[in-house]
């Protein structure tokens, strides 16, 4: 996963992951995120952060797959901020869906230090598509414009503690401010790098709503697509 480093606002999610891209799973997020289903242990990268103990920077945290040669979150960025994505208590839930299980990670308002969930050179990708998915909660629109920022991504490249942000960035889950209410926002989606327009969903959700993202990524001969 890969958070940024400037959110405008907080958010609470869980996440679980089908496969990562490559080596890692970028996530971009205003997030809190919380994670997942017992059953998800079994997918080919899955943190429930439930070994984590709450108010714990994430970014000096390994991963719960039992095996913590292989994941690990780290930093990436180009500046350090005093603000961190950190570890929270309790995780969401969503209807029709299996008992939440582990923690969450939250995410403050204002700049934080990115993050990036990396697979330590074990490339777990065997083509025939990348899938994430996540729950997340809005606390808040903070300063989330209507031209919207995005939250989550796949990339596909791994550094420990790099010090730059990745361009690597398919699959990229938006948040906006909805341009009819200012009081509620709207989910979007893009594939490609770069400068892009995402596509974005009709709905106006309400700030505190638990709103679940699946995206799928297929890389077709270095022309990527993606759905959600």
């Amino acid at each position: 996963m890969k958070f940024p480093r400037t959110i405008p606002s907080c958010f609470r999610t869980t996440s679980g992951f089908t496969q990562t891209f490559k080596r890692s799973l970028g996530v971009l997020a205003a997030l809190a995120c919380a994670c997942q289903f017992s059953n998800a242990a079994n997918l080919p990268t899955y943190d429930g952060f439930a070994n984590y103990s709450p108010g714990y920077d994430l970014g000096t945290q390994y991963s719960t797959n039992g095996d913590t040669t292989t994941f690990a979150w780290v930093h990436v960025g180009t500046d350090t901020n005093s603000t961190t994505i950190n570890v929270a208590s309790g995780s969401l839930s969503y209807p029709g869906l299996a008992s939440s299980a582990g923690n969450s990670i939250t995410n403050p308002p204002g700049p934080t230090q990115g993050l990036r969930y990396q697979s330590r050179n074990v490339n777990v990708y065997s083509g025939g598509g990348v899938f994430y998915s996540a729950l997340f909660n809005l606390s808040s629109l903070g300063t989330l414009g209507t031209s919207g920022q995005y939250i989550m991504s796949l990339n596909n490249t791994s550094t420990t503690n790099q010090n730059n942000y990745p361009t690597t960035i398919p699959a990229r889950t938006w948040l906006r401010k909805s341009p009819n209410d200012s009081t509620k926002f709207n989910v979007g989606v893009s594939y490609g790098n770069g400068t892009v327009t995402p596509t974005w969903d009709a709905i106006d959700r309400a700030v505190g709503s638990t709103v679940m993202v699946v995206a799928r990524y297929i890389d077709s001969g270095g022309v990527g697509n993606s759905n959600a």
